[in-house]
């Protein structure tokens, strides 16, 4: 079942990325901003479940320094085949469509 959280534009921080709990969702949500396109993921790092963070340009997970590719959301600094849980976003008027289905 398709499920689809709503969130309005004007809460991301486009430079800083938007971490939230989504209950509909049942995950934590990271969504930024990169070459004119919004991008969510989960804010958990698949390799022992840190904390992800948007900064700089980049996602790192903050407790072993995982970095994650911003488009493909696959780690880059490791030899590993893992990538991040995303999720699907189209955006009607000023709100982010969030879900988890294709």
């Amino acid at each position: 079942m398709i499920e689809i959280e709503k969130i309005d534009l004007t809460k991301i921080d486009e430079k800083n990325g938007y971490i939230f709990e989504s209950k509909i969702l049942k995950d934590e949500l990271l969504i930024y901003f990169k070459d004119d396109k919004y991008y969510a993921v989960s804010s958990f790092c698949p390799h022992f479940g840190g904390p992800l963070e948007f900064a700089k340009n980049e996602i790192k997970c903050y407790w072993h320094g995982w970095k994650f590719d911003l488009k493909s959301h696959k780690c880059k600094n490791r030899q590993v085949n893992c990538k991040l849980k995303d999720y699907k976003i189209v955006i009607k008027k000023n709100i982010l469509e969030i879900s988890n289905g294709n």
